[in-house]
């Protein structure tokens, strides 16, 4: 065991086009090996393998799930951190070069409840009356335990200096120059999402909760009684009486799908003061990384699950993850992290690696992104999410994933979930080790996105849609892998990141979900996008509330499009016409959605009509320097988005349904059926095989590749007066 010298500086700086890990002034991709029980073969597996980054759970109080971590502040002036150090000197041992950021899970101790109950978070299970909170966990069962409130001031105060005083140990440790930065979570699964959102148990009904939310609403509305009773349509509103919204009253909603802003503004305010509360929690407790390390430590979270959380349930709403906005400002934060995307995990016919967040903003806001790649391969016994029964097929969707990762410019690591190891195993090791000699070349190459196609989304308009409804999931959740397979790589904004924006960064906009909209954000979008030959893309009801009021004028004069709608629930279902092509296949939402809107516009060119009503439901409109689009329904076929892109002039790589990953000098193909492939280049240059680590093609605009089926190429587009990488020396052992 080494002694305690210098701890590392570990820093994000931009590098390449994207922001980069820098260890002590070196560059470094950031793949990294994290388990939850670690084990010394594993451990020093990765470390033969060149992947030296890991992670590991621990806790500066108590973790919901003692089975695995133990205590360690065990009374109201005592610490136990004998555990912390016997994993983290396990890790050093098992490999030399360790750099490490442990998880650090932020709870209450259980001695710490018991003094302090009335801090402790109260929910409604669907009776209106406010009941103790238990925990639950997917891995372990309920709990005994309760948890706290993240708005109460003390128990922020209380874990504030406990995680002082366990960085405080870290750094005079033996192990102390290993130590890289820390992963803060808590909540559900350690992924700051609010107690009780897993279980459908509506939180928080607890007094420092409920105190915090009329001090949020006194911010808002500037301490004005008039000014909320305005907003809320309530002549007997006052911050003195306001409650909590119970289960009830969140699930009802006055317009279907769409909450009336002026009758429902309690609720949508609770919803956003939730979000607001979590985000501002998380980025309190980065602070103190901040301060504790003097900015020389990584800090990071779990957060924004904005892609992931659109389904049929309540947590988009519930779980607190639309602050992503907050997180991305925090000075205190580098990097925002999730597993892999659930819904689309099988290689094959509609498997597609994605991503939980708006990638493009955290990369626009100088953090980087840690893929957390949680598969369960053929080595272990775990079943489902992305499950793989043969090594062949193992290799496969890792290779997927290592595209995605690889043509974002962000990071990774592989997670061993369960007490088995799931990637001892000489050949997957001997994969992984490529992966990383891959992943490290690729810092060196200009990582900027090549991206034509900019996707917006809005998280204040989450707040104020209709809960446990099919909408989103078509909206969010199955639109992206028709974005992966249209041919042409698409990057992910927080709409109001047009304030960074320059609105040329790309041809095609699609606001996927901008059904509530602000002054400001109208401005943006009129002045940075419509403009410059661009093509927006609208869905469903764009605008249709405007500064807390139902309005289609707000509508109209935003799209230039003239909606009108039908008060009524129907499936939501567009049959587009041919368009001077293929055949479109219908899409949408198969159960009944409302209200219903479609398109009143004699001037615009009617592309398809909704199934129900033979009304436009897809029309185009030539405006006076860009074009708008509008479609009544989501979930939009890749074959139609590429007919749109193409018309905007977005470069398309391949026009088969495959999988298109790319960078300025990546290009990574995943194809579902076995066949060549011809690949588009939107520049001349040479490509690199990183697979077969040979040069294929040399000052081209096209090669010509052969797949089986479900498998990915990864291709590395060198620029010839640059760069030579014809004999493999950059990608040698």
């Amino acid at each position: 065991m080494s002694s305690y010298k210098q701890i590392i500086h570990a820093e994000l700086k931009p590098y390449n086009g994207v922001p980069t890990i820098f260890l002590d002034g070196v560059p470094d991709p950031g793949l990294a090996y994290m388990t939850y029980w670690p084990k010394s073969q594993q451990l020093r597996e990765f470390g033969k393998a060149g992947v030296h980054l890991y992670s590991a759970p621990s806790t500066s109080c108590q973790h919901l799930w003692g089975s695995m971590v133990p205590p360690v502040w065990v009374g109201p002036e005592s610490y136990e951190y004998s555990h912390v150090d016997r994993l983290m000197e396990q890790i050093v041992v098992a490999d030399p070069q360790a750099r490490i950021f442990p998880r650090v899970y932020l709870n209450s101790p259980s001695w710490w409840d018991a003094a302090h109950p009335d801090q402790l978070v109260l929910v409604d299970d669907g009776k209106g009356i406010p009941v103790p909170h238990y925990e639950r966990n997917p891995h372990f069962g309920r709990t005994d335990k309760r948890v706290p409130s993240w708005a109460s001031a003390v128990w922020r105060r209380d874990t504030a200096e406990s995680l002082h005083r366990y960085i405080a140990h870290m750094q005079q440790a033996p192990y102390a120059e290993h130590i890289i930065g820390y992963h803060l979570a808590s909540g559900t699964t350690e992924e700051w999402m609010y107690w009780g959102a897993n279980d459908g148990a509506y939180a928080d009904f607890s007094t420092p909760n409920l105190e915090r939310f009329k001090d949020w609403l006194r911010a808002r509305y500037q301490n004005d009684t008039a000014l909320l009773r305005a907003a809320w349509d309530d002549p007997a509103a006052d911050f003195e009486r306001v409650t909590i919204p119970t289960k009830a009253e969140r699930l009802h909603t006055e317009l279907l799908f769409l909450r009336d802003p002026e009758r429902e503004g309690r609720v949508i305010d609770y919803f956003r003061y939730m979000s607001w509360m979590t985000a501002d929690t998380i980025c309190g407790l980065a602070r103190v990384i901040s301060e504790a390390t003097e900015r020389r430590a990584l800090c990071g979270v779990f957060y924004g699950y904005i892609m992931q959380l659109a389904a049929h349930d309540q947590r988009w709403q519930n779980s607190g993850h639309l602050g992503i906005k907050q997180i991305l400002e925090s000075p205190d934060i580098d990097f925002i992290c999730s597993p892999s995307h659930y819904s689309a995990r099988n290689l094959g016919s509609g498997g597609y690696s994605m991503f939980m967040s708006l990638t493009d903003s955290v990369k626009l806001h100088g953090k980087t992104w840690f893929d957390e790649n949680d598969y369960r391969t053929c080595i272990g016994k775990a079943e489902g999410w992305g499950k793989t029964y043969t090594m062949p097929d193992t290799i496969a969707i890792e290779r997927r994933e290592l595209a995605n990762v690889l043509a974002n410019g962000v990071c990774m690591w592989w997670f061993d979930l369960t007490s088995e190891p799931w990637f001892s195993d000489p050949v997957l090791m001997s994969e992984i080790a490529h992966h990383k000699r891959i992943a490290q070349c690729s810092i060196t190459w200009e990582r900027s996105s090549a991206a034509e196609i900019g996707v917006l989304v809005d998280t204040d308009s989450i707040c104020h849609l209709q809960l446990e409804s099919d909408m989103p999931e078509r909206l969010i959740i199955r639109q992206l892998p028709e974005l992966g397979r249209l041919g042409a790589p698409y990057a992910l904004y927080l709409l109001d990141d047009l304030e960074l924006l320059t609105g040329d960064e790309h041809k095609l906009w699609i606001l996927l979900d901008t059904f509530a909209t602000t002054a400001r954000q109208r401005e943006l979008i009129k002045t940075k996008l419509q403009r410059a030959g661009h093509t927006l893309l609208w869905l469903y009801a764009p605008s249709v509330i405007a500064d807390g009021k139902l309005s289609l004028e707000a509508s109209q004069e935003l799209t230039g499009i003239r909606i009108a709608y039908q008060r009524q629930a129907l499936p939501l279902l567009v049959e587009p016409a041919a368009l001077g092509g293929p055949i479109y296949p219908q899409y949408g939402v198969d159960k009944a959605v409302g209200p219903v809107f479609y398109a009143d516009d004699s001037q615009a060119e009617v592309w398809g009509r909704l199934i129900t009503l033979g009304l436009p439901g897809l029309v185009c409109k030539q405006m006076l320097e860009w074009r708008s689009v509008y479609s009544a329904a989501p979930c939009l076929p890749s074959a139609l988005l590429r007919h749109i892109a193409r018309a905007a002039g977005v470069h398309i790589y391949d026009d088969q349904n495959d999988i298109i990953y790319a960078n300025c000098e990546f290009v990574g193909v995943c194809v579902d059926y076995s066949g060549s492939r011809t690949i588009h280049l939107p520049r001349r240059c040479d490509v690199y095989d990183l697979l077969a680590e040979q040069t294929i093609a040399q000052d081209t605009l096209q090669f010509t590749i052969a797949l089986e089926a479900k498998q990915t190429g990864l291709y590395h587009l060198m620029p010839r007066q640059t760069r030579n990488y014809a004999a493999g020396e950059k990608y040698a052992d």
